[in-house]
């Protein structure tokens, strides 16, 4: 009897032992890429979709180089720069993932350093320009072309690239130019898919042109998608569509001239 009672009294400890003690937390390794590092929330890319993660004071964040990775060095958590590929380690307790460690190799950083200071010198001068053109007044039209597209396609003709070769050519001799970009679609099949045909008509443009090495990328607008174009219906056959597939390019000068 004495022995019964002391099993039931064992397993009664070990039932209550179970009962407070918690669940292990469980370790995990998450690998993405930095989307966004702002006010203690850090943003990834995984393969599963954009994550965010609340980002601990005490989290060590470490750079990686050497052979093998044998040196790491401790980094401010300023150093999770948008672009960066880097590796979480923590674990899941409490049922959210806790960040314990961040790793990321050296040269990876450098390659998003080079291209954050690109996207900032970018904004800068976007920037710069959007408080230059609010002082300015009316714009002249110096040049123009318009550049048509096939049903459905944004895909700029090799006729139509030296057009816009040219147009860049006879930009960059100007002072204080500016290039507008203006997307049109025809107004058959839906409105939204229009404009956003419109849209990217205007953009291919843009890159091309930006792309081109005669004008400087930041003085050629955004891309502004007009939408379909409204045809009077007297005039709806298929040369008035094939006008309306286009993108009007213009090079503007103000009084108030840019510097070059």
């Amino acid at each position: 009897m004495a022995g019964l009672a002391f099993r039931i009294l064992a397993v009664g400890a070990c039932a209550a032992a179970l009962y407070v003690t918690p669940a292990s937390a469980e370790p995990r390794e998450i690998q993405g890429i930095v989307v966004t590092n702002q006010n203690g929330q850090l943003t990834i890319k995984t393969p599963a979709g954009n994550q965010t993660y609340s980002l601990p004071a005490d989290a060590r964040i470490r750079s990686v180089s050497g052979p093998l990775g044998g040196q790491k060095e401790t980094v401010p958590a300023a150093s999770l720069l948008p672009g960066l590929p880097v590796v979480l380690d923590g674990d899941d307790a409490g049922g959210q993932f806790v960040i314990k460690d961040i790793e990321y190799k050296a040269k990876d950083y450098k390659t998003a350093a080079q291209i954050q200071a690109g996207v900032e010198e970018t904004a800068r001068r976007s920037d710069e320009l959007r408080s230059a053109y609010s002082k300015m007044g009316e714009w002249d039209i110096r040049a123009e072309e318009n550049i048509y597209f096939k049903s459905g396609s944004a895909v700029v003709s090799a006729s139509d690239k030296q057009k816009l070769s040219a147009l860049a050519g006879n930009a960059a001799s100007m002072k204080g130019y500016v290039i507008s970009v203006l997307g049109y679609a025809d107004p058959t099949g839906n409105a939204a898919a229009n404009q956003k045909l419109s849209d990217r008509r205007a953009q291919t443009v843009i890159n091309y042109l930006k792309q081109s090495g005669k004008v400087l990328p930041g003085r050629v607008l955004g891309a502004s998608a007009m939408g379909q174009m409204n045809i009077p219906v007297e005039k709806a056959n298929s040369a008035s569509m094939q006008g309306a597939r286009k993108v009007t390019v213009r090079v503007l000068t103000s009084a108030a001239h840019l510097q070059n």
